[in-house]
């Protein structure tokens, strides 16, 4: 099964940038996580919606305009945005 991922919305996850940096905040756990530049962009592309490891990976190609087998490395990531109440997941 394909599992579609979406960023939690505000009031439940809350983000800021800053100097390149992301700072999230999940009033579900009350805890707020500083992400580098690869899980924040991955957070960034799903603020337009709900995407698969697959779509995100794409997404992420064409901003470095270069394919990258980032597969394995997404899916971790996204694990862990979900571990970290920031993410939830469906099934696409």
């Amino acid at each position: 099964m394909v599992t579609a991922w979406v960023l939690k919305k505000p009031p439940e996850v809350l983000l800021e940038d800053i100097n390149g940096l992301l700072a999230c905040y999940s009033s579900l756990t009350g805890q707020t996580h500083i992400l580098d530049t690869f899980p924040a962009e991955i957070l960034r592309s799903l603020a337009d919606g709900p995407r698969t490891a697959s779509e995100i990976k794409h997404s992420l190609a064409e901003l470095i305009d270069e394919e990258v087998d980032w597969f394995d490395k997404i899916n971790e990531v996204l694990a862990e945005l979900h571990s970290l109440q920031l993410l939830d997941a469906r099934p696409a």
